[in-house]
């Protein structure tokens, strides 16, 4: 009951019905306004009767529910630990102390980033993984999937053989997603386009609706992409776990969102679309 707002229905039949008070003469429970300030009775009772109708509805309110992104989070791999060494600051943990019990450690990061992911990511929300989720077994990886909120979607990576058989902890799993967000669904994007975002673990040189002002989101390179991609100046971004651009954790749609936006802000275009028929006519190919 607590997840639900009471809120009665109309009063037409109540015969306890207190104008001067507005609020019924059987109810020992306070009524709620609706959105035009109109109260109305919980506790019915049909005139002709005298007994309670039950008359009042369950309205669930509407859950806000975000969208994110994310790559690489390497659950079970300790080598990454060292590969990325801001994780062992994360867990207040030395290289040294790393080193003297790795299986230890490993399991204290893996705790951590999955408290990580549910202080960030709620049960309502969407979550697109593009790769690389664990190194673990598949039965040490199940547990892991199980405690992690969010309807999840996984874009295969090279590193993701633990999750052959746990489909079913995903809505779709697959090599290659499209995905296209509107300003129906969210706000903040512009209304006069729609976002089109072309996820892959692997970075591409090109992607279906390229020439049409769609994104590249891929994984796989732990940041180590960002300087060829702010160099070419494409629409192509990593969002893994490890990549500074995100302040080390997960991507909200809407951060996204401006960090393309940004992108073609700076050379002065307001619309995907026009920004890629710039690239075109300055890069001279149409890929």
């Amino acid at each position: 009951m607590s997840e639900f707002i009471k809120k009665a229905l109309d009063c037409k039949g109540c015969s306890r019905w207190d104008r001067t008070k507005e609020k019924c003469k059987d109810s020992l429970e306070p009524t709620i306004p609706d959105d035009r300030g109109k109260k109305y009775c919980v506790s019915h009772k049909d005139y002709k009767t005298n007994m309670p109708t039950n008359g009042f509805k369950l309205i669930q309110p509407k859950i806000k529910t975000k969208v994110w992104f994310v790559s690489d989070l390497h659950f079970g791999h300790s080598s990454i630990l060292i590969f990325h060494p801001w994780r062992l600051e994360a867990i207040g943990v030395t290289k040294e102390e790393f080193l003297t019990d790795k299986s230890k450690y490993t399991e204290i990061h893996d705790k951590w980033l999955v408290e990580k992911w549910n202080n960030t990511i709620s049960k309502h929300d969407t979550v697109y993984i593009l790769g690389d989720v664990s190194f673990g077994n598949k039965e040490y990886t199940e547990k892991l999937l199980q405690k992690l909120h969010g309807k999840k979607y996984l874009i295969k990576g090279n590193h993701d053989k633990p999750v052959n058989g746990l489909e079913n902890y995903f809505e779709w799993v697959g090599d290659l997603k499209e995905v296209k967000f509107t300003n129906n669904q969210f706000p903040f994007i512009d209304p006069s386009e729609t976002f089109c975002c072309e996820l892959c673990h692997y970075p591409l040189l090109t992607w279906n609706r390229r020439p049409h002002g769609s994104v590249m989101v891929h994984g796989h390179t732990h940041s180590n992409a960002n300087t060829i991609n702010e160099l070419t100046g494409e629409l192509r971004v990593d969002v893994g776990f490890d990549n500074p651009y995100w302040d080390y954790g997960f991507v909200e749609l809407e951060k996204l969102y401006n960090y393309f936006k940004n992108i073609i802000k700076s050379h002065g275009f307001s619309t995907f679309q026009d920004y890629v028929n710039y690239l075109m006519e300055t890069q001279g190919y149409r890929i």
